[in-house]
């Protein structure tokens, strides 16, 4: 057979038989122009099935996660950024692919290139439960494996009660028969606190005494283990201190009433007073009389002073904090022609309204010129009064008449929000007066025509008893000021209620008296909420009417009275001791808890050897019932005789640490305070 062709070239002969034309063309069919390149799987054939062959079919990886997009699929060698696997859904994303894990995402992405995202081949799909109450917490079997839930699904099954929302792990557990926390008990043990319904709070008793602390609370359904209903236990790790358990008079407050060796009659002496302020000897033949004894915020720096007057010779003010070396802030004489002033002044009363209390001095007896009855001077006092220049006078038209003797009184009787002054005069007989709305003037007069509710007789010696009022008290508790005073007979309390017209004579409401008439009341009114109802009940000081009582051995009670109350004897009384005796009683919150306590004043009591040096009987509230001059909590007692120590008593706090101390005084006795921290409980906070 000849050749087909013949090339020829320099000393080169190519014969191409048909077998060799046929290989050459499937070489270029399948390598197509890289054949020229020698593209050859080393055995003289195209290599069709490698990866790394030139005929493979191959697809561009834009996001290099090993998969391509099958929509741009070649033929090809391999080369950088080409796979041989498709059927990316998005090669924008290389966590897309056939082979990704499905996940949940909020961007609803197919991850797997399945057709469907977020379903239930995703890794964190869960099982959903039926929510039929909604309160985010299913039961029974699971619904479904996805990635979100339906409306009305729970990602639970906790709930044991799936028809009721205040069911389930997550609630509060109410005193209501149910299991609402889903632990498998019903109304059980503590739960988590007050706003459980129903729910019961208790005290833990550490001490097991039957007294709790109330600093150390549980909420339960029923009492529970280690704690008790009752708190007041103020030191809960001693079994022998609580409500229940006896004083015991040894400086420990055992019954927790906030007192130390209250009933003990704890003695003070002058060696235990803070401080005591020096009685000054009088110039002249005669002692001066200490005769005004107030502790208030005179200056108004927030501070109590204390103002001091001596009867007919001077007033001073020491200012606030007191202590013994204090030196008066000034000193005024009593006007010259003047007899018994210092006796009945009133302070801490804001007659013009600024805030700042001012002060009323009655002017008893005077010779010669007439002077104002009551003489009125607005605070704050830094500087020294001038007699001749007071803010406010009132004129009486008759003179000597002693008005004020029996006390002045001030507040808003008339109701029109002005403050008003009530006083009684004393001349052939004894009347009853109302200076309306002091700061509207500077002078006002009243005359015989002006006297408002009744007019008592001075008793048959002539004789005239001080500091019978009138008072002032809201006794029906509308929050308006009553009036008080003891007549028209001395075994009587009137009472007006207000509001009272001045210029309008006006019946008592009421009268209340000592059915026995074996009582007198002389002496001193004293108004206070004893109870703690809301409304003033009143006490009065109650004389022995015997005919040889004397001044040493005339026992007098305090009675107090409720003026709603039907019964007119006393609600409660404090009754003579072993030895009766003169005494005056101030009522006044001296602990600073809202109740009054009251300071039985007994200016000849008997130290232990039989020597009158006199003394103050403290009683803390709340009063009831019956108590013995000889179960007072606190006596403050004086050691020089005769000095009528107790005379005078005022209550504020001197040493300015929030809490009121005790100031005594007597006609020639030195001036003594008696620190709260003699009495105060070391439960009490320093507040």
């Amino acid at each position: 057979m000849q050749p087909a062709n013949i090339v020829k070239g320099p000393k080169v002969m190519l014969e191409l038989d048909m077998s060799s034309i046929q290989r050459i063309s499937k070489v270029i069919l399948f390598c197509g122009a890289s054949a020229v390149l020698g593209c050859d799987n080393g055995a003289g054939k195209p290599d069709a099935l490698s990866d790394s062959g030139c005929d493979t079919l191959r697809y561009p990886d834009t996001d290099g996660d090993g998969f391509g997009n099958a929509a741009l699929a070649e033929r090809r060698c391999a080369a950088d950024g080409w796979v041989t696997r498709g059927n990316d859904c998005d090669d924008d994303d290389a966590r897309v692919n056939p082979e990704a894990a499905e996940v949940c995402d909020a961007d609803n992405v197919d991850e797997n290139c399945d057709g469907a995202a977020n379903d239930e081949t995703a890794q964190d799909a869960q099982y959903w439960f039926k929510d039929a109450d909604g309160d985010n917490y299913g039961s029974g079997a699971p619904s479904g494996r996805r990635c979100d839930p339906a409306d009305d699904e729970a990602d639970n099954d906790d709930d044991c009660d799936d028809d009721d929302p205040t069911v389930n792990p997550a609630a509060v557990e109410s005193c209501d028969a149910k299991d609402n926390n889903c632990n498998g008990d019903v109304d059980e043990g503590e739960i988590s606190g007050e706003e459980a319904a129903g729910a019961s709070i208790f005290y833990a008793d550490t001490d097991a005494d039957g007294w709790g602390n109330e600093a150390d609370v549980a909420y339960a359904c029923a009492v529970i283990e280690g704690h008790v209903e009752q708190n007041g236990d103020c030191d809960d790790g001693n079994p022998s201190i609580n409500p229940d358990a006896e004083e015991l008079c040894d400086g420990i407050d055992q019954d927790c009433d906030g007192f130390l060796d209250n009933r003990c009659e704890t003695l003070h002496t002058a060696t235990d007073a803070d401080w005591s302020y020096p009685y000054p000897e009088a110039d002249g033949p005669e002692d001066l009389n200490t005769s005004l004894l107030v502790a208030s915020d005179l200056t108004g720096d927030g501070i109590d002073d204390l103002l001091v007057g001596f009867l007919d010779h001077h007033m001073l003010l020491l200012e606030g904090p007191v202590s013994e070396a204090s030196e008066p802030l000034w000193t005024v004489d009593f006007p010259s022609n003047s007899t018994a002033t210092g006796l009945g002044v009133t302070i801490d009363t804001d007659f013009n309204g600024d805030g700042i209390p001012d002060m009323a001095i009655p002017v008893l007896y005077y010779e010669g010129d007439p002077l104002p009855a009551i003489m009125v001077f607005n605070g704050p006092f830094l500087e020294t009064p001038n007699w001749s220049t007071p803010d406010h006078t009132l004129v009486l038209d008759s003179a000597y008449s002693l008005a004020g003797l029996s006390g002045l009184s001030a507040a808003d009787f008339t109701g029109d929000g002005a403050m008003d002054l009530a006083f009684d005069t004393h001349g052939a007989g004894i009347d009853l007066y109302l200076w309306d709305d002091v700061g509207s003037s500077a002078t006002a007069t009243l005359g015989s025509d002006d006297t408002f509710s009744w007019s008592g007789t001075v008793d048959g010696g002539g004789s005239i008893n001080l500091g019978i009022g009138p008072n002032r008290g809201d006794f029906n508790g509308d929050g308006g000021a009553d009036m008080v005073h003891v007549g028209p007979g001395e075994h009587d309390l009137s009472i007006l209620l207000g509001p009272i017209s001045p210029d309008t004579a006006m019946e008592s409401d009421l009268i209340l008296s000592d059915p026995d008439d074996n009582r007198s009341f002389t002496h001193d009114l004293c108004i206070a909420d004893f109870d703690g109802d809301g409304r003033d009940e009143i006490g009065v000081s109650a004389r022995r009417a015997d005919e040889d009582a004397t001044f040493e051995s005339d026992g007098v009670e305090l009675w107090v009275f409720d003026p709603t109350e039907s019964e007119e004897y006393p609600v409660l009384k404090i009754t003579e001791g072993e030895e009766p005796q003169v005494a005056a009683y101030t009522c006044t919150d001296v602990d600073g808890d809202g109740q009054v306590d009251v300071l039985m004043q007994r200016p000849v009591a008997l130290n232990s050897v039989g020597y009158e040096v006199g003394a103050v009987h403290l009683f803390f509230g709340a009063l009831e019932g019956t108590r013995s001059e000889d179960s007072a909590d606190h006596v403050f007692m004086a050691e020089a005789v005769d000095s009528y120590f107790g005379t005078l008593v005022s209550t504020g706090d001197h040493d300015n640490n929030g809490h009121d101390d005790v100031i005594i005084g007597g006609r020639t006795s030195d001036i003594m305070a008696f620190s709260s921290d003699d009495w105060r409980s070391p439960w009490w906070s320093a507040d």
